[in-house]
């Protein structure tokens, strides 16, 4: 329920900005924190920006990929003491299922 959840927030918050604030836009929002619609074309930090567009489909394999090993991973039963492992392989999980889906747009 936790995934659900924060993935959902996580695509209608970038949808919301995306629907509401032109390209560029800056909002300071803390003194060392600005909230900034940006976007991006490649992976982190623009990396691959100028591939021309196979690197989509790349990412999009690559999140398709961890997704599926960190379902069965967490489908595993485990110790009491694997409870860090199971919260974040789920805090990956639930990033790779929003960056997938916001990449195919």
């Amino acid at each position: 329920m936790l995934s659900l959840t924060i993935a959902s927030a996580d695509l209608a918050l970038k949808s919301a900005i995306t629907g509401s604030l032109p390209i560029g836009t800056v909002i300071p929002l803390t003194s060392f924190f600005n909230l900034v619609h940006f976007w991006n074309t490649g992976a982190a930090f623009s990396f691959l920006a100028d591939a021309g567009g196979w690197q989509r489909y790349f990412f999009i394999v690559i999140a398709l990929v961890v997704s599926m090993m960190l379902a069965l991973i967490l489908r595993r039963p485990r110790a009491n003491s694997e409870t860090l492992v199971e919260l974040v392989s789920e805090l990956i999980y639930i990033r790779a299922i929003p960056a997938m889906v916001w990449r195919k747009k």
